[in-house]
């Protein structure tokens, strides 16, 4: 399994830590977007020319960085270690 598979299971696995309240509001919303970073790797690995694929990436990637990092703090570490 490439690495970038890992993703929504590592994000499964910070959400399993979060309050009931967290888990089903801010939980719901990083697990989508991990499932959307996932597909726009995918789409920038196959593409012919990565650089529009990769800036896309980046601006999702800093998007869940930010919530991630404004709402729970255990979340920003490894959302750090991912990037």
């Amino acid at each position: 399994m490439a690495c970038y598979e890992h993703l929504p299971i590592h994000f499964e696995k910070v959400v399993a830590g979060f309050s009931r309240y967290h888990k089903y509001t801010l939980g719901t919303e990083l697990r989508n977007k991990s499932r959307e970073i996932l597909v726009l790797i995918v789409k920038a690995n196959a593409a012919h020319d990565k650089q529009e694929q990769l800036l896309i990436l980046r601006e999702r990637l800093t998007r869940i960085s930010c919530i991630s990092a404004s709402s729970i703090p255990p979340v920003s570490g490894s959302v750090d270690k991912l990037g």
